[in-house]
């Protein structure tokens, strides 16, 4: 009708297929259309033309308020968008609805979750992009100019480049199955994987004086993923994606659109993908999480060195992947060894108490009997757990249970129960903290020598003095004079790290005494730290 047809545009309903705009891809309404827009779609095209009039019909559930209540204005539960919009901005209010995992089921609405939608994708985005224009502007880059080979990107510009890709992959999959909250997760992915790794661990890069092609690699690499996600991300936030593009592709491209909304959807180069790099630097992160992970857990902050961490695994494909950027894991997790080992039980032992609300239901009588069996089989449950951990997801699958499983017999029955049937309790040795993932296990061994205690001291002076630099907005070239008094304890971590702290903070001289002029206070691990801090 909107056409005219059949009176006009004929061609676009009954034309070839490179003309006709017949049936539609998908159309969209809420659940309260099925009997009405979607029926009688059908219906008159089934009548005039003998075939539906679209492909797939995308019902969206009820917007809800907090309590899971439809909205309505009787009820007085309803939200002004306008206040969401001018509060949060369109793109936060888009966001909330595309990463919400029940839209279609009836979405429930709060601003609470407007804000937590911003902070796990827009905001870290528009992080990342504030962060290279102003380095990127300091150091005059022009994408145009300061183009770097693929040879000559490091491992972590290619990792990351590799994941802009697997993006663009799977979000364009997605897209074409209408699964608009598993593209959106996979953005989301991404963002982390560019904040929390790559930018954290490019950063030296990026802030160094000398532009060499290790400099520009960095911003090739970032620039081409903000330039890339500014066209991925244009139906999903159209605002940001917009000032991507126009502050980022514009100013460089001859034959950039006007406007991103005009560009063409990027195509993801698989050729690009190599699988080993991405599966090591995956893994690295992945024993690094569990190693921040455990240090949380023990209170022991990062730039407090440590003796050593243990990976425990039976999966043989882990300490090649891992070692291949062992330097990245023991900067990271601020420690001196990295050991490996096959037996948990040297380290780590576990009970298990069972739980009887899934117990009940899947054995009625014979619950208590099971729960025995789990309270006085530690050792043998333990044994099959770590057996299933190192199988391969697939075997897990078929088994009709994502969690693993462990079978025993009971009164000549061979009987089964997964991970849900009981509470698991970690018992660790002393002086040690242990995090699980999956099929690997960190143990990260918490006791402090002495040594170790002067360099965690060296460290933190470190980080007051960078602090102090930040704050006089000096240049990273800047050199400093320190002059300082503070406790012995902390006097003598500075004496053997001297060097250390000197080199790390550019400070020409770094003298004990009775600072004079603008005096800054500060304590170190609960002591007292007085010190004066000038260009030199």
């Amino acid at each position: 009708a909107q056409i005219h047809y059949p009176f006009e545009n004929r061609e676009l309903i009954e034309g070839d297929e490179q003309h006709r705009q017949f049936p539609a891809d998908f159309i969209s309404e809420a659940v309260d259309q099925t009997r009405g827009w979607f029926y009688t779609l059908h219906a008159i095209s089934t009548i005039i033309t003998g075939e539906p009039s679209y492909k797939s019909c995308l019902v969206l559930g009820h917007i809800l308020d907090e309590k899971g209540q439809k909205m309505s204005k009787r009820l007085g539960n309803v939200v002004d968008p306008w206040q969401v919009i001018n509060s949060h901005g369109a793109d936060a209010f888009r966001w909330y609805f595309y990463s919400s995992s029940n839209l279609f089921a009836g979405a429930r609405f709060s601003d609470h979750g407007v804000v937590e939608s911003l902070q796990r994708f827009i905001i870290p985005l528009w992080n990342v992009y504030s962060f290279f224009t102003i380095y990127a502007n300091i150091d005059e880059y022009d994408p145009k100019i300061h183009r770097v080979d693929w040879e000559d990107l490091s491992d972590l510009d290619r990792w990351i480049t590799i994941k802009l890709n697997r993006c663009v992959d799977r979000v364009t999959t997605h897209l074409e199955n209408l699964e608009l909250t598993q593209a959106a997760a996979q953005l989301e992915e991404l963002v982390e994987a560019t904040t929390n790794w790559y930018v954290r661990r490019s950063r030296r890069r990026f802030w160094q004086g000398e532009k060499d092609t290790e400099k520009w690699a960095a911003y090739h690499t970032l620039y081409q993923l903000l330039a890339t996600l500014s066209r991925v991300i244009a139906p999903f936030t159209p605002f940001l994606a917009e000032e991507l593009h126009q502050k980022l592709v514009l100013p460089f491209g001859a034959e950039a659109q006007q406007s991103v909304h005009l560009e063409d959807y990027p195509v993801a180069n698989l050729e690009l993908i190599d699988e080993e790099l991405e599966y090591s630097m995956d893994q690295v992160r992945r024993a690094v999480s569990l190693g921040h992970a455990a240090r949380k857990a023990s209170g022991v902050r990062v730039r407090q060195p440590l003796s050593r961490a243990t990976l425990i695994t039976h999966d043989e494909s882990l300490k090649p992947a891992i070692e291949r950027y062992l330097g990245i894991l023991h900067e990271e997790l601020n420690i001196k060894a990295l050991d490996w080992a096959v037996d948990e039980t040297e380290y780590v032992s576990y009970s298990y108490k069972p739980n009887f609300r899934q117990l009940g239901p899947l054995f009625g009588k014979d619950a208590k009997h099971v729960a025995n069996w789990i309270a006085a089989s530690a050792a043998e449950i333990s044994a099959q757990l770590d057996q299933h951990r190192d199988e391969p997801r697939e075997a897990i699958d078929r088994s009709g249970s994502l969690l693993n499983w462990v079978e025993f017999e009971l009164e000549g029955r061979q009987l089964t129960i997964d991970e849900s049937c009981f509470d698991v309790h970690l018992e660790q040795k002393p002086d040690t903290v242990c995090e699980r993932d999956g099929n690997l296990l960190l143990v990260l061994d918490t006791q402090i020598s002495d040594g170790l205690r002067k360099e965690g001291l060296a460290r933190e002076v470190v980080n007051r003095l960078q602090a102090q630099r930040k704050t006089l907005d000096l240049d990273y070239q800047d050199r400093i004079r320190v002059v300082f008094a503070t406790s012995e304890e902390v006097s003598a971590a500075l004496a053997v790290h001297s060097d250390y702290i000197k080199a790390e903070t550019l400070a020409v001289s770094l003298e004990s005494g009775q600072p004079a002029g603008e005096v800054l206070e500060t304590e170190i691990d609960g002591m007292d730290f007085r010190y004066t801090l000038e260009r030199a």
